[in-house]
């Protein structure tokens, strides 16, 4: 993990420290909750290889709040899934391993109004299909981890006797990462076919080059209070871009990656 990804890391993590040590003793009980959601992307990733459309892929995250008095701190983790591209239009992409982490420490304005500042980090693995490349270096696959600090205002405010709307906008200025990449270097070399994609005699490099990212993310949903927990509905939005940023190189400022899509939304939250 570079410098950029440690820096913003240990200032979230001393944060958190900080301000749950300087909670008094004798003090009101922390209240605790924890959830589960399926968010339903639907929208495009692309690559400066081509892009392709992703049609309601259902991501499992889940979340845990512990709120004490105006302070609460918000965890939400995706665990690592796969999903396919078929025949989307990504040269040689089959298919990627993607997780997220999402810490954020929120604090209360109002009974309704609060900010947040955290930290994100993604990882993701995609491996390709060297039959469909026609590339003079044909990639086998590629990995990155992007991490940078989140910042968000939120409001989160009763509608009616039973059901609450949340409303969250964050934003990801500035994230940083590395993307690896092992490419077979001596094509002629590699005899690949379909039996052997990679044979053990094929010549190949791993390759390092180092991204810079932004996100949004802005969702709004409704939490409806049930007998024994709370039923979450609503949608979320989510644009996601990376270039390349190895400066003076010819590669400087070309797309690496960008996710953009609507998520649907539905869950289950309860109070421990």
């Amino acid at each position: 993990m570079n410098r950029h990804m440690i820096r913003p890391a240990f200032l979230w993590v001393v944060l958190v420290v900080c301000t749950l040590l300087a909670q008094p003793a004798a003090a009101d009980p922390i209240t605790l909750r924890a959830g589960i959601n399926l968010d339903f992307l639907d929208g495009k990733h692309e690559t400066g290889g081509g892009a392709a459309r992703i049609t309601f892929i259902p991501l499992p995250l889940v979340d845990a709040d512990a709120r004490f008095r105006r302070t609460s701190l918000h965890l939400e983790g995706l665990p690592s899934v796969t999903f396919g591209y078929g025949n989307g239009s990504i040269e040689g992409a089959s298919s990627t391993r993607l997780s997220l982490f999402t810490g954020t420490l929120r604090h209360y304005l109002t009974g309704s109004f609060y900010v947040g500042v955290g930290q994100t980090l993604y990882n993701q693995r995609t491996a390709y299909n060297v039959l469909q490349q026609t590339t003079p270096f044909r990639t086998l696959s590629q990995e990155s981890r992007v991490t940078g600090a989140r910042f968000e205002a939120g409001l989160d405010r009763p509608i009616s006797s039973s059901t609450h709307m949340r409303i969250v906008v964050a934003l990801n200025p500035v994230m940083h990462g590395v993307q690896y990449s092992t490419v077979a270097t001596a094509v002629r070399a590699c005899s690949f076919n379909s039996a052997t994609p990679a044979p053990a005699s094929c010549p190949l490099t791993e390759l390092a080059d180092p991204e810079r990212a932004s996100q949004a993310d802005i969702s709004i949903t409704f939490a409806k209070h049930l007998h024994h927990g709370e039923l979450v509905y609503g949608l979320r939005y989510l644009d996601y871009v990376s270039h390349y940023s190895e400066v003076n190189q010819p590669g400087d400022g070309l797309l690496a990656d960008r996710n953009v899509g609507v998520m649907p939304v539905i869950g289950w939250r309860v109070k421990l």
